[in-house]
């Protein structure tokens, strides 16, 4: 839905159209394309965090987490914004990885614990 609306979603935040707020809107439609993006691996990686909370694992996974944000999202982030020339695109693109590689990694933890749970 957030690519589809994108257009109306932008412009329902401004009232009369000038070149600035032309300029504001165009920005928002293309960060909402990448935020689309993000709301998927965000879903499932919030799911899979949660349960393997219920299964009374959290160190692990909250150093998987953190190694993402800090280690992937925040370097990769810099790196597109200001040396790939990306700017505020690329600090997007950044956390788009992070929580890409979160995800994977908490999905294949979760899948590891029931593993376990299963063949026991």
């Amino acid at each position: 839905m957030l690519v589809l609306l994108r257009a109306p979603l932008s412009w329902s935040f401004f009232g009369e159209v000038d070149p600035r707020t032309t300029a504001v809107v165009a920005l928002a439609m293309h960060y909402l394309i990448i935020v689309a993006c993000m709301q998927v691996f965000d879903g499932v990686q919030f799911v899979a965090n949660g349960a393997l909370r219920g299964l009374s694992d959290v160190r692990i996974p909250t150093l998987m987490t953190i190694a993402c944000y800090w280690l992937v999202a925040m370097p990769v982030g810099y790196y597109l914004a200001f040396h790939c020339g990306l700017r505020g695109s690329g600090l997007w693109l950044g956390l788009l990885l992070g929580l890409f590689c979160s995800f994977v990694l908490l999905v294949l933890r979760l899948r590891r614990r029931f593993a376990l749970i299963f063949t026991t």
